[in-house]
């Protein structure tokens, strides 16, 4: 009995260290969507490079407004979709893909991070997925397709609120035996 609470008590720590530890490295600034610095330790590049290499051969689809699908994307839809091709499930809005992942300080965007703008209402209404050197991909309607362009353009340096990192390395993995752990002692695995 004491052995099973002690493998559970073990498996919750490390879950929950391991979740903290990246919540935690990131310093707010009083504003939701812009952060201080993060570690990227934490990031996956390979996926992110993965990501971007599909993103960039979308350039030139249609925008489409509600598009979420190769035929047509608006930006949010670009983004959901892409990122649902690797496995990453997100909200389907840029609201709420704003709220998702580990806040990042624009010094320390990594490919594959998501970018997000205030364009046509007051928070987060717009979303792309930077792609390293200033540079980030995302389904215009000003341009009517899938563009890539400059984070210091006028127009999005203005309105950029912020960034998140959804591609993490090791979260998932770990979190998964935790609660295979937790799974194992419940049920009376081997």
């Amino acid at each position: 009995m004491k052995k099973k609470f002690f493998i559970i008590y073990v498996a919750i720590a490390v879950g929950l260290w391991t979740s903290a530890g990246y919540a935690s490295s990131a310093e707010t600034d009083g504003n939701e969507y812009k952060t201080g610095s993060i570690s990227t330790e934490s990031y996956d590049s390979r996926t992110g490079q993965q990501i971007i290499a599909m993103a960039k051969q979308y350039v030139g689809t249609p925008y489409v407004w509600g598009g979420a699908s190769p035929g047509g994307f608006d930006c949010s839809g670009f983004v959901y979709y892409l990122y649902k091709q690797f496995g990453i499930d997100l909200p389907r809005m840029a609201d709420g893909q704003a709220s998702t992942g580990i806040p990042v300080n624009m010094n320390d965007l990594q490919p594959g991070d998501l970018v997000f703008f205030s364009t046509y209402e007051p928070g987060p209404s717009h979303s792309g997925i930077y792609l390293g050197d200033g540079y980030f991909i995302h389904a215009s309607s000003g341009a009517g397709e899938v563009i890539i362009t400059h984070l210091l353009k006028p127009y999005y340096k203005e309105r950029y609120l912020g960034a998140r990192r959804v591609i993490r390395q090791g979260v998932t993995a770990i979190l998964d035996i935790t609660f295979s752990a937790i799974r194992c002692v419940t049920y009376k695995c081997g």
